[in-house]
């Protein structure tokens, strides 16, 4: 099955993505698609990732919430950007099935394992 485009230029890309001769885009209901040469096989739709079991990195991050840790430690440690801790934080805590506390104490968020 073929994707229908609603602008040309946007199949065009497409097909030169895949290495197509963007020539191959017709038009079709209305829209755009492009047409698969028989020796081509339509791409599929691309399965949502799933989680790895056993993450190193997000086991080592939640072993460093036994306490209260400032998200610049966590920072360091990782050596990730702020939103990328949070992000990672609350993947883990919904992955576990535990409950992170956050806290801010003079303009310093920190973070734990509830207990």
């Amino acid at each position: 099955m073929s994707r229908v485009y609603s602008v040309k230029s946007n199949a065009r890309r497409d097909a030169r993505k895949l290495g197509l001769d963007p020539d191959l885009v017709i038009p079709c209901n209305g829209g755009w698609v492009i047409n698969y040469p028989e020796t081509v096989v339509a791409p599929m739709v691309k399965p949502s990732p799933v989680a790895r079991e056993g993450d190193p990195k997000r086991e080592r991050l939640v072993a460093m919430l036994s306490k209260w840790t400032p998200i610049s430690d966590l920072m360091a440690a990782m050596g990730w950007q702020a939103h990328t801790v949070r992000g990672a934080l609350s993947t883990a805590a919904k992955a576990r099935g535990v409950k992170i506390e956050r806290q801010r104490v003079a303009g310093v968020t920190s973070y734990r394992v509830a207990k």
